[in-house]
This record gives structure tokens, C-alpha cells and sequence, in this order.
């Protein structure tokens, strides 16, 4: 994985105004998975609509000095293997932010596999990207654990909010005090994958994602929400494309800033 590219904040009058003013989409703690909650997906353009009563001037919109993208094979870039440092959502969401003006690092702490539960295939809390995601001084964590959990054998709902519940206490615990933002996995389109994991577990684990977040008070941006019925979005089924990593990184952009 190629090393973080920082860039320079440019001046305010360089910045188009027409971009800035959709720059917020304040999410707070998700409660269903209705996409009325946190905005709905233009069926033509397939982009992320964001509500004129959450953008805010353009003095007010500040955005983090690290972000640290915390997950599984989708954040890491599996759908788009061979240009992952290009077109991963994490790498698409540091084009986002470097071209809307901000200084904004953007770092990819994927694994491919990886769990939350610490008995799954591939335990991220034995990962040497969960160490360095601990140690990043991230001021913002992005984390999206569950597609792998969901089809575990060892799957299990509640053990798997106490894991996730872990997670986010051990990333609001580092020495940065990092702002925490939890990710709804998207579902599944594939019948086959990892051996046909069942509809029934993926729900249970984007339900659990919600209830973290709620329990904790995150913010939570729902993939399951804005990937619905996308399946053009999708390489395998599982992992998203380039065009599907892009409507993340963007969905992503209008939330956190």
C-alpha cells in the first residue's frame, strides 16, 4: 500500500461554493435501515441527496487532519484489486477531500478477511494493520467490521455488538481522542460467496452496526441504505467496484465534513 499523500489547503476563494454547500450530511447514531433516515440515492445518478437544512457556510466546514479507514477486503479494496492506491473508497475519498480544499490525510487500514469477533477466520484484533490504525494519531476513525463475521460459523449477534462495542472503545481510548464513525456493511448480492451466507446473519449484523451506534452515540453511515438494489455497484456480489467504491467515498465525504 502506497504511503498517504499529504496536500495543501488552498485559499477559501478557490474553493467553488456551488461544492461546498453540500459538503454536511450530521448523521447521528442509526435506528433502522430506512434510507428516508440518512438521505436517499438519486435513482438516475445513483449519488447521495443531502438535505439543504444540514449545509452550513462555507467558514463553518472543517474537516479532520487524519482519517484512518478501519475495516475488512471492502475498505481495503478487493473489488478493485489491481488499482486499490486509485480507486479503493478510502483512495477516492482522499481525492475527494484534497479537491475540495481540505488537508485532509486519508489512511487504509483494510484487511482482507478480517472480523470483529475474535474467534472468526480472521480476528482484525491480531492484524498488524489494527495495531498500526491504534498508533495512526488518527483524529477521525471510519470503521466497517461485519461482512466476514456474518458469514462465520461461529456468527452471533450479540457477541457480535460486544466485539464491535470493543472496537469502538478501544479506537476513542487512543491518545488522539479520534472522532468515531461506524459503517453499515452493505448486503450481500451473491449466493455463493464464502459458501452462501445466510440474508438472515447479514441483517443481523447491520442491525447490530446500529445498535452500536446508538449505544455509543456515533455517527453511522449506512451503506446497506445507499447500496440497495445496486447490484451494477458491485464486482463479485460482495465487493464494490470502482463506481461502487466512488458512491461510497462519496456518501462518505458528505457525511463527515
Amino acid at each position: 500500500m502506497k504511503g498517504p499523500i499529504k496536500f495543501t489547503t488552498l485559499p477559501a476563494a478557490l474553493v467553488i461554493p456551488s461544492l461546498m454547500a453540500i459538503l454536511l450530511l450530521s448523521l447521528v447514531a442509526c435506528g433502522s435501515s430506512s434510507s428516508d433516515t440518512y438521505g436517499s440515492a438519486d435513482e438516475e445518478e445513483g449519488t447521495a441527496i443531502v438535505s439543504d437544512t444540514v449545509a452550513q457556510d462555507e467558514e463553518n466546514v472543517e474537516a479532520p487532519e487524519k482519517i484512518a479507514c478501519v475495516g475488512d477486503s471492502i475498505t481495503w479494496g478487493y473489488g478493485v484489486y489491481d488499482t486499490r492506491d486509485t480507486d479503493s473508497y478510502p483512495a477516492q475519498l482522499q481525492a475527494l477531500i484534497s479537491g475540495g480544499g481540505f488537508s485532509s490525510t486519508v489512511e487504509n487500514y483494510g484487511y482482507n478477511g478480517a472480523c470483529a469477533l475474535s474467534d472468526g477466520k480472521n480476528p482484525y484484533v491480531d492484524t498488524q494493520e489494527y495495531a498500526d490504525s491504534l498508533a495512526s494519531g488518527a483524529n477521525m476513525v471510519i470503521l466497517m467490521l461485519g461482512t466476514d463475521d456474518a458469514a462465520s460459523v461461529y456468527w452471533d449477534q450479540t457477541t457480535y455488538e460486544e466485539a464491535l462495542s470493543t472496537f469502538v472503545e478501544s479506537y476513542q481510548s487512543m491518545t488522539s481522542a479520534p472522532t468515531v464513525v461506524l459503517m453499515v456493511p452493505p448486503s450481500i448480492y451473491s449466493d455463493t460467496w464464502a459458501g452462501g451466507v445466510s440474508a438472515a446473519a447479514v441483517s443481523q449484523m447491520q442491525q447490530g452496526v446500529r445498535d452500536v451506534a446508538e449505544k455509543y452515540g456515533l455517527t453511522c453511515i449506512d451503506l446497506d441504505a445507499l447500496t440497495s438494489g445496486r447490484t451494477e455497484w458491485f464486482a463479485d456480489g460482495v465487493h464494490p467496484n470502482k463506481e461502487g467504491n466512488a458512491q461510497i467515498a462519496q456518501y462518505v465525504y458528505d457525511t463527515i465534513l
